[in-house]
């Protein structure tokens, strides 16, 4: 697939979201099935690309981010609509969405969240008091607008929001952001509502975190991915952020990323993806045990799985390994 890619996700969807820009400076916005790329957008909005220079993908192909640095100051722009994989159904529909808050500022960055019941959530930031503040938005189902939807004030973040140092996820109701620096790993969530707005509070890791590089939901769970002590370190939510139980890997130094492909729901089996010195590799729990699949050789910037199997991105493109569940991991 030509182009930079920025972002891919197949929580929620049997297709995985490609989100990022053309050769041209256009928007990347696909759909994948395996190997084949089985539609593309070709509908986004005329204003695309005007004083921005990123793309972040979201859960279910109906909604993308496009962003300046935030240094900036350009405010974000929020595009939600869909992006059809059926064959004869209808086209795509992108509509731009404005967040604004009640002083008129418009938050220069932001991270676009969908739950499994199709919610449309957000977190976003912005100066405030010489510091960067967070906030949670939601559309109110009563009207239809882009509201802030927390009482009192949010997570400040030490540095410049990017989406290196800062994840966000979303369960069917509660939200959780994970900003990561030079001092270590914070990770906060709020309970989503937009009838009563809840407060922010801090979680913990236990055992600390160096940083937090995935976050992975459900509609009642999370689990957390980070790294410590240059080893990979995922912490269970639906456990009152108990430590998973993991394999014994060294991770990269230069680039010590590890992403969360599957939770154990069901039957499904949990898999994690790390970068190792000589390269990355999927880990998947079997009935007894972590198994390894090694990976291409070159550095891992992304990872997700669908039903169909693994996508990682290496070296800027996207691989896929297929995977029968049932026959390869009993």
């Amino acid at each position: 697939m030509d182009g930079e890619i920025a972002d891919i996700d197949g929580t929620y969807s049997q297709f995985l979201t490609v989100v990022g820009r053309t050769d041209d400076g256009g928007p990347l916005v696909a759909a994948v099935d395996g190997i084949d790329v089985i539609r593309v957008a070709t509908k986004v909005p005329d204003d695309y690309g005007t004083g921005a220079d990123s793309a972040t993908g979201d859960y279910s192909n109906e909604g993308f981010v496009q962003q300046a640095a935030p240094a900036l100051g350009r405010p974000a722009r929020v595009y939600v609509g869909s992006l059809d994989t059926e064959l004869g159904g209808e086209l795509e529909e992108w509509y731009r969405q404005r967040l604004v808050h009640p002083d008129g500022g418009r938050p220069p960055w932001a991270s676009l969240l969908f739950d499994d019941e199709g919610d449309v959530r957000a977190v976003t930031a912005r100066r405030e008091r010489g510091s960067w503040q967070a906030h949670l938005w939601e559309v109110h189902p009563d009207d239809g607008r882009w509201r802030v939807a927390e009482h009192g004030a949010g997570p400040r973040l030490r540095d410049a929001p990017a989406a290196t140092s800062v994840v966000t996820s979303t369960e069917e109701v509660r939200v959780h952001l994970a900003e990561t620096t030079d001092a270590g790993a914070r990770l906060w969530s709020i309970d989503a509502d937009p009838y009563f707005p809840t407060r922010w509070r801090r979680e913990e890791l236990v055992g600390g975190a160096d940083s937090v590089t995935d976050i992975l939901s459900w509609a009642v769970g999370t689990w957390v991915a980070g790294t410590r002590d240059g080893r990979p370190v995922i912490w269970d939510f639906d456990a009152v952020g108990g430590e998973v139980d993991l394999p014994d890997v060294t991770l990269d130094p230069e680039a010590p990323v590890v992403r969360l492909l599957r939770l154990p729901i069901g039957d499904q089996q949990p898999a994690f993806a790390a970068q190792r010195p000589d390269g990355p590799s999927v880990w998947v729990r079997g009935t007894s045990q972590w198994r390894e699949l090694k990976a291409p050789a070159g550095t891992m910037s992304l990872a997700a799985a669908t039903d169909q199997g693994f996508y990682l991105v290496i070296d800027d493109v996207l691989w896929f390994r297929p995977l029968a569940w049932d026959a390869e991991l009993s």
